[in-house]
């Protein structure tokens, strides 16, 4: 007889019961359920997300918002992990087909991925919000605007005198790191970034670095002098970025006006009508204004106000604070769903991922053999740790090796447990870690290439590098459930207990 959920609408109640005679295995995973009620709740969430986030200028805690949805997301995954309690094919030996147990994984993880993703919600709605309220375009001409203004309005107060930096491009990484090491000196102001010194004091100090990071230098559109095939010089324009917008200059579409556009733009204009300057520098203001309360950067405000440089003294003048802050908040805002994207996929893509690994190593396993695995799993890596610290310097290289170790040896142990003649709980823990490190395995073998590969490329990123790598790991690990979970479990679970 078909059970009746409250909440739950009569023509998914009767789906419901279908798929129950029709294929257990995929019913018992309750993956309608499960996209029916996150379908729900995002709607809600977003709704809520809407309305909360509808002006990108005011203060928006969105740490909160996403906590909640957090603690949704846990009493979601118990509600799952309740009802897939309930029915086990595979521990009844029900009758299964090829696919069986790589579809099986799959519904499990798509419903992880789906209860997974709704603290994702405020971020996107938040970004969406800033990109509907003021356009990139719109943001550019808005703070170049600003810029040029002030810049035409005080551009008497601008020092003439351009700061030069030496550098010495080269390949080597060696040198590189070793003038960082000699050169780099930490500000006097407590955690701020680390701060070259001034090289053009009288002594001939050259900066060791990248064709990268010269090319980087070009295109922020200082003046870079080209001495010889190694030897540059770069001249720094004074500041005249007076709107800050938290080094989103130059990227992901929004092309702000650097110190060389602006300069020279404020230096050739003919005439200055000041009163038409004012009147326009008050309405971009007033766009900006916000009624409650905005939250400036204490740090900041408190460095501006011991400093006497002409950058800071034009924003007092001024009263740029709030403006500067509001901007700076609504371009994060803009632009922050593209700066965190492979991160925030990194997180939902590794927590779905073994989430719903662990589900399913549960439902093939034991409970004592799943648990033990567990504690297993903590023990071994203390055991690990404690090797790994005493190799210093080669620490990163050998924890790299000592998981295709564990890879290797699981595998085997797996293999041997087949042929065994009763259910060890070794032999299932074996195949628990075996699978569990198979995603990992493809960009772990990567980075210890690029670890050994003297001629490897500055600059490149994290995410150029191993994306590829950790898509061939999710396709490595379907295969693997599918040519060697599924049989392995299923015979290593039709053996008679130890």
């Amino acid at each position: 007889m078909a059970s009746i959920r409250a909440f739950v609408p009569r023509f998914l109640q009767k789906f419901d019961g279908k798929l129950l005679l029709r294929n257990p295995s995929v019913w018992s995973a309750r993956t309608h359920l499960v996209v029916y009620f996150v379908l729900i709740f995002a709607a809600v969430c977003t709704a809520m997300a809407l309305f909360y986030f509808n002006d990108s200028r005011g203060n928006q805690n969105i740490e909160v918002f996403t906590f909640f949805l957090i603690i949704i997301v846990i009493i979601a995954l118990v509600f799952w992990l309740i009802f897939l309690l309930r029915f086990n094919v595979f521990k009844r030996f029900g009758k299964f087909s090829y696919f069986d147990g790589l579809v099986t994984y799959l519904l499990y993880f798509i419903n992880a991925g789906l209860i997974m993703a709704l603290p994702f919600i405020p971020a996107t709605i938040q970004s969406y919000c800033a990109n509907r309220q003021f356009s990139d375009s719109e943001m550019v001409n808005d703070v170049n605007h600003i810029n040029l203004i002030l810049a035409r309005l005080e551009f008497n107060q601008i020092p003439t005198k351009f700061e030069r930096r030496q550098f010495i491009m080269t390949a080597d990484s060696a040198k590189m790191d070793s003038w960082r090491q000699n050169n780099v000196v930490m500000s006097d102001v407590p955690d701020t970034m680390v701060a070259y010194p001034a090289v053009d004091d009288g002594k001939k100090s050259f900066q060791y670095v990248s064709s990268q990071t010269i090319d980087m230098y070009r295109m922020e559109g200082d003046s870079i002098n080209q001495l010889n095939d190694s030897i540059f010089f770069k001249y720094d324009f004074p500041t005249m970025q007076f709107i800050e917008s938290d080094g989103y200059y130059g990227f992901y579409g929004l092309n702000f006006k650097n110190n060389r556009d602006i300069y020279h733009a404020a230096k050739n204009a003919l005439n200055v009508n000041r009163k038409q300057l004012m009147d326009s520098l008050q309405f971009l203001k007033a766009k900006y204004a916000y009624v409650g309360r905005v939250y400036n950067n204490d740090f900041d405000v408190y460095v501006e106000e011991d400093s006497r440089s002409h950058h800071v003294q034009i924003r007092k003048k001024y009263d740029l604070y709030a403006t500067s802050n509001i901007i700076s908040k609504v371009i994060e805002r803009k632009v922050g769903l593209l700066t965190e994207t492979f991160v925030m996929f990194r997180l939902w893509y590794y927590l779905t991922m073994y989430i719903s690994m662990l589900v399913f190593c549960f439902r093939h396993n034991t409970k004592k053999t799943f648990f033990l695995s567990l504690l297993g799993g903590v023990v071994l890596s203390i055991f690990t740790a404690l090797i790994v610290s005493g190799l210093q310097e080669k620490a990163e290289l050998a924890f790299l090796i000592l998981l295709i170790a564990y890879a290797v040896v699981f595998a085997i142990c797996s293999f041997v447990g087949n042929i065994a003649k009763r259910r060890f709980f070794v032999f299932g823990m074996s195949i628990n870690f075996f699978l569990l490190l198979i995603p990992i395995i493809p960009m772990v073998g990567r980075i210890i290439y690029m670890e050994n590969k003297k001629d490897s490329v500055d600059g490149s990123t994290f995410d150029e590098q191993y994306l590829n790598y950790e898509i061939f790991g999710f396709i490595a690990l379907l295969l693997a459930i599918q040519f060697f979970g599924s049989w392995m479990y299923r015979r290593w679970y039709a053996l008679p207990e130890e």
